[in-house]
Order: C-alpha cells, then sequence, then structure tokens
C-alpha cells in the first residue's frame, strides 16, 4: 500500500465536494502541473427534469466515455432509490476507463462519486478496492457520507488515505488544503 496517496472528500449534498475536485483539477492544469491526458476516473452528473425533479445520473469519464448510470424510466433489473441502475453499460464504461490508465506515466485519478449506486456492480467495488490498495499514484475521490456501510468504510479506513469533511463554511479552507495536498502528490510522482 502507497503512503497516503489518496484525498477523499465527503459531507451532506451541496456542501461543495464536486465544486472543490473540479477547482482544484483545473488549477493544476492552468499551472502545467497535470496534462488533461494525464487524468483518468469519472464525473457524475445529476439530470434533472424542466420542473427541477430528478431523472437520473449520467457518468462522463475523462477519456470522453458516456452512460447513463441510473434513470427513473429506464427499467433494469437493478434500483436504488426509485432509479434503475443500468450495470452492465457502468460497468462496461467504467472497464474501459480504468483500463486507460494502463498506458499513462502520471496517472491521476479522479472518482466522483463513490456511493451506493455504485454498489449494484461487484466489479465497480473490486477495481475501486484494488485501487485504493494498489495504485501508488495520486487519487482524488468524493465519497457518500453514509454511516455503516461495509464497502465505504473499508475505503475510507485504508492506511493511505486523507478523510476531509466538507460542509459550506469549511469549503474555501478545505480546497486550499485539498489543493496543496494534491500538488505535491503529483508532483512527487
Amino acid at each position: 500500500m502507497c503512503l497516503k496517496n489518496a484525498i477523499l472528500l465527503t459531507g451532506l449534498p451541496g456542501a461543495g465536494k464536486s465544486t472543490i475536485v473540479k477547482n482544484v483539477i483545473e488549477a493544476l492544469e492552468a499551472e502545467g502541473v497535470i496534462k488533461r491526458g494525464d487524468i483518468f476516473g469519472y464525473k457524475t452528473i445529476r439530470l434533472l427534469d424542466n420542473a427541477g425533479r430528478l431523472e437520473g445520473f449520467k457518468i462522463v469519464t475523462y477519456g470522453g466515455q458516456k452512460c447513463m448510470l441510473a434513470a427513473v424510466k429506464q427499467k433494469t433489473a437493478y434500483r436504488y432509490m426509485g432509479l434503475y441502475v443500468n450495470r452492465s453499460a457502468f460497468d462496461d464504461t467504467i472497464t474501459a476507463e480504468f483500463d486507460r490508465v494502463k498506458n499513462s506515466l502520471h496517472p491521476l485519478i479522479c472518482l466522483d462519486e463513490i456511493g451506493l449506486m455504485e454498489k449494484v456492480s461487484a466489479q465497480y467495488m473490486a477495481r475501486v478496492i484494488d485501487l485504493f490498495q494498489n495504485f501508488c499514484h495520486p487519487v482524488i475521490a468524493v465519497i457518500k457520507l453514509i454511516d455503516e456501510d461495509d464497502f465505504l468504510d473499508r475505503i475510507k479506513g485504508l492506511d493511505n488515505v486523507e478523510l476531509y469533511m466538507v460542509d459550506k463554511s469549511v469549503r474555501l479552507a478545505v480546497e486550499e488544503k485539498v489543493y496543496a495536498r494534491l500538488r505535491a502528490l503529483v508532483k512527487r510522482v
């Protein structure tokens, strides 16, 4: 296991976790510390209808792949809180993205977000655990705030993880700390 190469952000919805990840990555790119082609992973996009109701979630990888992770109307065998999760599309998309990492000398892994919906995929859970336990390059991830979940607690409890609690009152301070820490990790590799 690598020493403290993984940064996890957790907190309530709307606290600014994904915004921190976006801002930090953009700042490191603007500085030339990282290149777009060395960023791997995915962003989770919330999809709302015209009335502001949740329609689903889409995954967009840094490699340009897209898939519908979950939707209200797209029926599948897997459900999470009223959404149907498209496990096969998610597995295919994530597998392709994680396989891209093998060709990079200086990868930065960004996972936005690791949550309960993604747990319908045993393949995903195994890859994420392997990534955190065996990957010595920098990792930044948003992880769902929830008490007592074996998978999420296992990741949060790893020795190589630094966990930051985000809420609106400390968002900017956390962003500065995460920026400095991730910059140091990227430069160290």
